[in-house]
């Protein structure tokens, strides 16, 4: 998948390329309800963010999406760019509750979007 965002009157841009795959791990033999169905993510990507640096993305461990859940409720991911820290965001252990912990450097910021 490639993309690419270009502000109002050509401003700034931003770009990346990303390689996922999606697997469906449970739900398929209940076909009538979708509810129960259950998809693991993983994947790497690069781009270039809206300042021109470049960074790297790389899920460390399977993101997992509920059908019955609006959020990722499963994973991390690590965003590296060419310059300024590491970003690993970790979207916790399965519950749906739209929370997830970005940890930069030695510090972790918890983020709860609500319910």
């Amino acid at each position: 998948m490639e993309a690419q965002v270009i502000a109002p009157n050509n401003e700034w841009t931003t770009s990346w390329s990303a390689s996922r795959v999606r697997t469906w791990t449970e739900g398929f033999d209940t076909p009538l309800n979708p509810n129960d169905d259950v998809y693991q993510i993983s994947g790497t990507g690069t781009g270039v963010n809206r300042n021109g640096v470049a960074f790297t993305m790389t899920i460390d461990e399977d993101l997992v999406a509920k059908v019955s859940c609006p959020w990722l409720v499963q994973g991390i991911m690590t965003i590296t760019p060419e310059e300024g820290a590491e970003k690993v965001i970790n979207w916790g252990s399965g519950e749906c509750n739209n929370g997830l912990v970005v940890t930069v450097g030695n510090n972790d910021f918890e983020i709860n979007g609500g319910n």
